[in-house]
């Protein structure tokens, strides 16, 4: 890891590009920058997720809290 420090780090999709903001850095990054990145939690409008275990790289973990993916609300 490059700093191997926590840090805060937010992860946006533009037509269909992750984007990465990072309190540490002065531009917008792409994975292929950080590829070493690991996120701690993430969340969006319909829920958060703790990575204690297995730390998935911030696109998988993307994918996981992808609002395609939040359950159906009945009634």
């Amino acid at each position: 890891h490059k700093y191997n420090v926590n840090h805060a780090a937010l992860a946006a999709k533009l037509d269909g590009q992750w984007y990465y903001l990072d309190n540490r850095a002065s531009r917008l990054l792409r994975p292929s920058d950080v590829p070493f990145y690991q996120p701690i939690y993430a969340l969006n409008e319909a829920q958060f997720s703790v990575f204690v275990k297995a730390r998935p790289t911030l696109e998988a973990a993307a994918r996981k809290t992808a609002p395609s993916q939040r359950p159906e609300h009945s009634g």
